[in-house]
């Protein structure tokens, strides 16, 4: 049987097996022919040696195992030719299931990126709180700048009170104060 779909031409065997079988047929009738041939005019004789009939049964046998194996190579080289098709379409099936699956996960994962994106706030309202940020921290480091100046004037008083007090405050708060701990405690 030819593979009528086959990329590789091969030889049509059943053109050859079919010559052969017209071939073995033709060779019986002649054979048959021969052995009962007669001359005419004389009466019918046996004339086969049972050997003889033994071998030519042989032959015709070993004739058609020969034909019977030609076609079994036929069948096999016909079944391997289609499990090798079996075996390329399965594999592109696989290939065309793998990637509409992939289609099928990737579409599925675009939908749930863009639905999270829509969750997400804006730019603009990164920008915003952003310049939020800035003037707090613009604010925040004035202040804590102003404190340190203010602490730094604070500990140059208590090293130094005579620099920012004037001298006459100075004795008089003294004065008040040696008065006050000089009198006498009251019950």
């Amino acid at each position: 049987m030819c593979f009528p779909f086959s990329s590789v031409q091969r030889p049509c065997i059943v053109g050859r097996s079919a010559l052969t079988t017209l071939l073995f047929a033709l060779s019986f009738l002649v054979l048959g022919g021969l052995v009962h041939a007669q001359p005419v005019g004389q009466p019918e004789v046996q004339t086969i040696d049972p050997e003889e009939r033994i071998a030519t049964n042989n032959a015709y046998l070993l004739r058609r195992i020969a034909e019977r194996e030609a076609l079994l190579d036929e069948a096999r080289s016909e079944l391997a030719y289609f499990h090798q098709r079996k075996q390329i379409l399965e594999k592109g099936l696989e290939r065309i299931e793998q990637r509409a699956q992939v289609k099928v996960l990737g579409r599925e994962f675009v939908q749930a990126a863009l639905e999270e994106l829509r969750h997400l706030p804006k730019p603009a309202h990164y920008k915003l709180t952003r310049q939020a940020r800035d003037r707090a921290l613009a604010t925040t480091s004035d202040e804590i700048l102003r404190y340190e100046r203010e602490l730094d004037d604070l500990s140059d008083r208590e090293e130094s009170p005579a620099r920012y007090y004037p001298a006459q405050r100075s004795s008089s708060r003294v004065a008040e104060r040696t008065k006050i701990d000089s009198s006498p405690a009251q019950p």
